[in-house]
């Protein structure tokens, strides 16, 4: 089932990727880009380091945790 879930979501948005550094900054990568191509989108507004980023199942949000004590929510396609 979660083959299955997975081949539905890469086929109808693509795979991405996000990170979180020490910079407060995270980025959205396409996983299947070209190499060496700049990341989707850069997403800022923590104020310290990144400490936990995780996608909704259905790929539709994106949720980080920051050691500010702040959790936002991103589109998890886009990065806004």
């Amino acid at each position: 089932m979660a083959l299955a879930r997975y081949k539905k979501l890469a086929d109808a948005n693509g795979e991405v990727l996000i990170t979180g550094s020490d910079d407060h900054t995270l980025f959205l990568w396409d996983v299947f880009g070209t190499p060496g191509t700049k990341p989707k989108a850069r997403l800022t507004g923590h104020q310290r380091q990144i400490l936990h980023v995780a996608f909704s199942p259905d790929g539709r949000w994106a949720a980080s945790a920051s050691a500010d004590r702040s959790v936002r929510l991103w589109d998890g396609r886009t990065g806004k």
